[in-house]
């Protein structure tokens, strides 16, 4: 019984011991590369000039602000995009719980920039993980989705005579 003891620690010490001279190979770290946006592929609308839009729109400070910072992010580098993707989110969420003068509070421009909101989740998603493709293409969404966000704004100041008809047509159901 001792010796199969003594057998057993023995195999099991030499055993060990041939482990410890072999060497761990190193670890070999992958730099990335940095992120850049592809600048050829961004094209940020710019709204017509319109007096509706300029006396109900403009004036309302958080349109102002989410404007400009949307037009913002075209300038700045990728590789610290994140936080002013976040920033960007946030000063599209106050716009969304901000009431828009009448002809702009429409659901058609309110799903607009849900859409908008969606896209700058994905993006600053993409921004984290350094996904270099999943982050020009999402951004090319973003600016997409901003310039539908615009263009209904657009549609609804250039033809405010839809909500003239509107109310003609309840006046005339009331009587």
């Amino acid at each position: 019984m001792r010796f199969k003891l003594i057998f057993f620690v023995l195999v099991v010490f030499f055993n060990g011991c041939s482990n410890v001279g072999e060497q761990k190979k190193p670890t070999v770290v992958k730099e990335q590369q940095p992120l850049s946006i592809e600048k050829a592929s961004i094209q940020l609308y710019q709204l017509k000039e319109n007096a509706l839009i300029d006396s109900l729109l403009i004036p309302i400070e958080k349109f102002s602000v989410f404007r400009s910072t949307m037009e913002d992010l075209t300038k700045l580098n990728p590789a610290g995009i994140e936080p002013f993707l976040y920033d960007a989110f946030l000063k599209c969420d106050d716009l969304l719980r901000q009431k828009l003068p009448l002809p702009f509070s429409k659901p058609d421009v309110t799903s607009r920039l849900k859409v908008v909101k969606t896209e700058l989740i994905k993006a600053r998603y993409y921004g984290q993980e350094a996904d270099q493709e999943k982050l020009n293409e999402s951004l090319k969404k973003l600016y997409v989705a901003y310039k539908a966000y615009l263009m209904r704004i657009e549609d609804f100041a250039l033809d405010p005579s839809e909500e003239v008809n509107l109310d003609v047509n309840k006046t005339e159901a009331l009587e």
